[in-house]
């Protein structure tokens, strides 16, 4: 019997009503790729009110999708020298200046040369807690493009203290960008939400389903 890393329960709204089952599964469970959705589905370990379906099962508003995620295999990672500056370093933390066009941690495409890889390279005293999970000591991440500072955990104790600092928003975040164009004002905001793009998952998008467009204030 495999071992459960945690299991799910929700009902459809009428918004992600004709969702392919693995579509909707990965929407409601931001860690899982579309690809182990699926698996997970082919495994039986999906169940749409109480029955087994197909990925590609079109879900009914008010469907009740209930589910359980096994522990993968654990996965193992060669170091490699990335090049990243340390921006601190201690017993408990590393803090990093992500580079942007680094990955942060490996995932299909990109299962070298990423901030992980470059992680191993430079704890090797650590290594071998790091090669627990496919995320070792991640906390949070940027993206590929992005540039900017990370903190990552070297041991256990620390990595549960920053998750729960990032969940309960104790940790504040800055983020800078450049803009283009021609803008009546000097400052503004832009309010929409945010969410799963619904044509490309791994993008994020003010066109998600999940939630009804606000009307923008501002710029």
């Amino acid at each position: 019997m495999e071992e459960v890393k945690s299991w799910f329960s929700f009902k459809v709204k009428k918004n992600d009503a004709k969702l392919r089952l693995d579509h909707i599964v990965t929407n409601n469970n931001k860690d899982l790729s579309r690809s182990y959705a699926s698996l997970i589905i082919k495994n039986k370990n999906v169940l749409v009110n109480g029955e087994n379906k197909k990925s590609g099962y079109r879900v009914k508003e008010g469907d009740c999708i209930s589910g359980v995620i096994p522990y993968k295999e654990p996965l193992y990672f060669l170091p490699e020298k990335i090049d990243f500056d340390i921006l601190f370093e201690d017993s408990d933390i590393l803090v990093v200046n992500k580079p942007a066009g680094l990955v942060v941690h490996p995932a299909p495409g990109n299962w070298t040369g990423t901030l992980v890889n470059g992680l191993l390279y430079i704890s090797a005293d650590n290594c071998k807690n790091y090669n627990k999970d496919i995320r070792p000591g991640i906390v949070h991440r940027l993206d590929k493009d992005t540039s900017g500072v990370l903190v990552t955990a070297k041991n256990e104790q620390a990595l549960n203290n920053l998750l729960l600092q990032f969940k309960q928003r104790i940790v504040k975040k800055t983020y800078l960008t450049y803009v283009y164009g021609s803008f009546q004002e000097d400052k503004g905001v832009i309010d929409f939400p945010i969410g799963r793009d619904p044509k490309n998952r791994k993008r994020m998008s003010i066109h998600s389903k999940k939630k009804k467009l606000l009307k923008p204030y501002g710029l």
